[in-house]
């Protein structure tokens, strides 16, 4: 990825939090447990997905709120990826799920496959 493409999209990705958007594929990579503004109680947690080449992840807030971990799969969704498709899973245990309810965030790592992984920051935004 470039650098002027993921400053563009980490700029992009701090204004939608600040704005209080919720995209299912981006936030803001938030490092370790820091208290963020909002509560997972009403919207999915906001996602960014590092090095992000068209994967789309979605964590439904009924997971948050029933506190129980789970595996997640990505999908590609951008017609312009050129590469192999493919996915990843990423698994987000019951404690993470227990952060997450306390308006906290956190980066966990996906599956490795086709030669990489990705690190993925869940944020609770409101």
């Amino acid at each position: 990825m470039k650098r002027r493409h993921f400053l563009t999209q980490f700029v992009l990705a701090i204004m939608a939090v600040a704005c209080g958007a919720n995209t299912g594929g981006g936030s803001v990579p938030i490092g370790g447990n820091q208290p963020v503004m909002g509560a997972c109680s009403t919207k999915d947690p906001f996602i960014f997905i590092v090095a992000n080449h068209g994967h789309t992840l979605f964590v439904p807030i009924s997971d948050v709120m029933n506190g129980i971990g789970n595996v997640y799969t990505t999908s590609i969704s951008d017609a312009t990826y050129t590469g192999s498709p493919h996915s990843h899973t990423l698994t987000v245990g019951a404690s993470d799920m227990h952060t997450l309810k306390t308006n906290y965030s956190m980066t966990l790592n996906t599956s490795f496959n086709e030669g990489h992984s990705h690190s993925v920051s869940l944020t609770c935004v409101g």
